[in-house]
C-alpha cells in the first residue's frame, strides 16, 4: 500500500510545491518521508524527513513562551546521515494569530548540522524541545530540553542569551532557500563523523 501523507508532512508538500518543488512520496517508508525535485536536468532530489509536534505552552522561560517536543533515535538519527538530507520540524505557532488559526513554522535542519549540535550539548538520549520566542524584535528559536536534574538557568541566561550558541536554531527557521542550496548541491552538506 502506497504512503499517505500525515498532516505534517502535508504542510511541508504545500510549502516545496509554493518554492516550485514537485514532491515524490516513498511507496513504503524506510526513514525518507519525501522526495523534493526541483529541476530533473540540473538538481539532485532533496531526501526529506519530516517530524510533527503539537505546540506546548512554556511557562518557565519568558523569552520563549511556546514551543514543540520531538523524541530522536540517537542511532537511527546519524545512521540516515547518509540517507536523509534534511530534517523538517513543524509546528503550529499560536503567538501572532489574531486570527484564531495557528501560524505553521519549520525548523529546517541539515541532517549532518542537526548530529553535530546535538552531539554537541545532549548528553543520553536525544529529544529536543524546541522553543520559539521574541529577543530583540526577532524571531528566535532554542532547543532547551534539559537533562535529568539540569536546570534551566544553565542553558538560558538571565537576558535570554543561550549560554551555549549551539542550541541556537534560529538560522534554521522557515529557512526554504536551504532545501533548495542542497537540491543545487551548494547547502552546507553533513560531515560524515
Amino acid at each position: 500500500m502506497a504512503t499517505v501523507p500525515n498532516l505534517w508532512e502535508q504542510y511541508v508538500i504545500d510549502n516545496l510545491a509554493k518554492q516550485g518543488f514537485e514532491v515524490y512520496l516513498p511507496f513504503k517508508d524506510k526513514g525518507i518521508d519525501l522526495l523534493a525535485i526541483r529541476d530533473w536536468q540540473r538538481a539532485r532530489p532533496v531526501r526529506v524527513q519530516v517530524k510533527g509536534s503539537r505546540v506546548y505552552p512554556d511557562s518557565d522561560s519568558p523569552f520563549y513562551p511556546e514551543g514543540c517536543w520531538h523524541r530522536l533515535n540517537k542511532e537511527k538519527l546519524i545512521r540516515s546521515r547518509h540517507a536523509v538530507d534534511v530534517f523538517v520540524f513543524v509546528w503550529p505557532s499560536f503567538r501572532n494569530a489574531e486570527s484564531g488559526r495557528p501560524d505553521m513554522q519549520y525548523l529546517i535542519v541539515p541532517v549532518g548540522d542537526l548530529i553535530d549540535r546535538l552531539r554537541h550539548y545532549q548528553k543520553g538520549r536525544w529529544d529536543m524541545y524546541i522553543s520559539l520566542g521574541q529577543q530583540g524584535g526577532k524571531s528566535r528559536v532554542a532547543d532547551l530540553r534539559r537533562s535529568p536534574g539540569e536546570r534551566l538557568a544553565t542553558i538560558l541566561l538571565g537576558d535570554g542569551t543561550l549560554a551555549d550558541p549551539q542550541r541556537d536554531y534560529t538560522e534554521y527557521l522557515n529557512n526554504w532557500d536551504s532545501i533548495a542550496g542542497l537540491a543545487r548541491g551548494t547547502a552546507r552538506q553533513l560531515r560524515a563523523k
